[in-house]
């Protein structure tokens, strides 16, 4: 699928991606490519950007109009306008 928006994490081993046409961000490993966790989401991302020194990932991105959205993630608060914060478990 066409890549929508990607971001490596602080260390350099992790990558989240999302692309425009799945319900989903992908993060994977950088060395060996596998994926680690997809992070379910309602709406096409837009943009996703990890913290410079945490693996906290936050995104946004369009909700299509609705008026309430939900994401099936893990520690996840949004504001339910098609944005979220994720606080994700990962070593690196």
């Amino acid at each position: 699928m066409p890549v929508r928006a990607m971001s490596f994490s602080y260390c350099g081993q992790l990558i989240a991606i999302a692309s425009s046409e799945e319900k989903f961000i992908d993060i994977s490993s950088v060395d060996s490519g596998d994926s680690l966790y997809s992070l379910p989401v309602s709406w096409a991302v837009d943009t996703l950007a990890w913290h410079p020194s945490k693996y906290i990932l936050a995104y946004a991105g369009d909700d299509g109009g609705s008026k309430s959205s939900s994401s099936s993630s893990r520690s996840a608060s949004g504001s339910g306008d098609g944005g979220s914060v994720v606080d994700l478990v990962f070593k690196c």
